[in-house]
């Protein structure tokens, strides 16, 4: 195992135990993943290696590239259309079985998408982080759908699992790391990180390198 796919078992756990152990997803579902960075992409990857059939969303097209590049087969960019319209289309008009919320921050609109887009008794998994600890929700169409809400954080437990999909070549991390720094430049690396007119995937520190 390289150290670049090493250096992304923590972030590739996140998505794994969030699929695997909170979607659970069966052979031929239909998931949507919201969010193509690091943790939705593996999010993504995890859960077409257990056999469902995977759609992510994202607003930026560099990121929809490289979904594209790692072999997850639909991609929609958020920017065009109304959500809601895109799932039915592309679920022959019942809504995706399980949505998976990868972004989080600052907005509410991920949690709003993921519940138009999944079907009447389907199930939203929300992995992204909300810093203001809320986020606004249609309950009286959450109910009247009887759709479930669950939520998922990192677990340690999921590295073993993921040492093993990367080691069979399953799942290969190391592919959507863009950028790599050594230690000294880890100032640099974080700037990078908050900037947003570069296209970065996963940024690397190799302190083996200074």
């Amino acid at each position: 195992m390289s150290y670049d796919q090493a250096s992304a078992v923590q972030v590739l756990g996140i998505g794994y135990h969030a699929v695997a152990d909170r979607v659970r997803p069966k052979a031929g579902e239909k998931i949507a993943v919201i969010g193509a960075g690091p943790i939705g992409l593996g999010a993504a990857l995890v859960a077409q290696s257990l056999g469902a059939e995977v759609t992510i969303t994202d607003l930026l097209e560099f990121r929809l590239d490289m979904a594209t590049a790692l072999g997850i087969p639909h991609t929609i960019n958020a920017r065009n259309g109304n959500m809601r319209d895109h799932a039915l289309e592309h679920t022959g008009g019942t809504g995706y079985d399980k949505v998976v919320e990868c972004v989080g921050g600052l907005q509410e609109r991920t949690v709003t998408d993921a519940v138009a887009m999944v079907k009447r008794g389907g199930q939203i998994t929300v992995v992204g982080t909300f810093p203001e600890n809320k986020a606004t929700i249609p309950i009286a169409y959450i109910k009247d759908r009887e759709i479930d809400i669950n939520f998922s954080r990192g677990n340690f437990r999921a590295f073993a699992p993921c040492l093993e999909l990367i080691a069979n070549g399953r799942i290969d991390p190391g592919r959507y790391i863009s950028h790599r720094f050594p230690l000294s430049r880890a100032e640099d690396a974080l700037q990078l990180l908050e900037a947003r007119n570069v296209e970065a995937h996963k940024v690397v520190l190799h302190p083996q390198d200074d």
